[in-house]
């Protein structure tokens, strides 16, 4: 049986009134194992004369430079869980989780009100391999249209010893566009052992 829920605000102003509307939807598994999709909707803009800082309070720039106020817009999240231990009846240890969401430009709260149609994906996964090591890999992706381009892939490992150690190996590429034009990456490494 799936489940749902609905979420609605309304922002009543002198001008133009402010409305989000949105509702998702689960098909479960599991407690840890299921498909959940989420659809939101804004009429209007909230952030009309807000602004943010990045350097401490020395300058402000509007979070969106956009003077349009009747504006509307739309979220879409997809995701899908799976708990290992939910689907192999307790043989594997572990969690797999795939992701996609999208807000076009006009889409509008706070956090994100920035006017740019945006989309994020990705996925990652952590397992035990053994009972001493485990394992576990991302990817996420966040393109903005015209805009900037983020990549970033990484895999980690953990081995516990007979001893008191563990030790932890992680690798990682990163890759931006922050404009359009100046494309940079790196591969970084890591090692560390600790104590349990």
């Amino acid at each position: 049986m799936p489940e749902s829920r609905h979420i609605s605000v309304y922002e009543d102003r002198d001008s133009t009134n402010y409305e989000l509307k949105g509702a998702d939807v689960t098909l479960r598994h599991g407690a840890g194992t299921y498909i959940k999709t989420e659809y939101v909707r804004s009429d209007a803009r909230q952030t009309i004369d807000n602004y943010s800082s990045d350097n401490g309070g020395l300058s402000f720039s509007a979070l969106n430079d956009s003077t349009d106020e009747r504006v509307n817009g739309d979220a879409i999240k997809l995701e899908a869980r799976v708990n290992h231990a939910e689907v192999t009846q307790g043989r594997a240890e572990g969690l797999s989780i795939v992701w996609w969401k999208h807000r076009n430009k006009d889409f509008s709260v706070a956090r994100v009100d920035d006017g740019i149609d945006t989309t994020e994906y990705g996925a990652e996964s952590n397992w035990q391999a053994t009972e001493d090591l485990s394992l576990a890999v991302r990817a996420a992706m966040i393109d903005k249209e015209d805009d900037m381009e983020y990549r970033s892939l990484s895999a980690q490992a953990d081995y516990r010893t007979n001893g008191p150690w563990t030790l932890s190996g992680e690798l990682r590429y990163v890759s931006e566009d922050p404009d359009g034009e100046s494309f940079r990456e790196a591969t970084l490494a890591s090692a560390s052992v600790g104590k349990r």
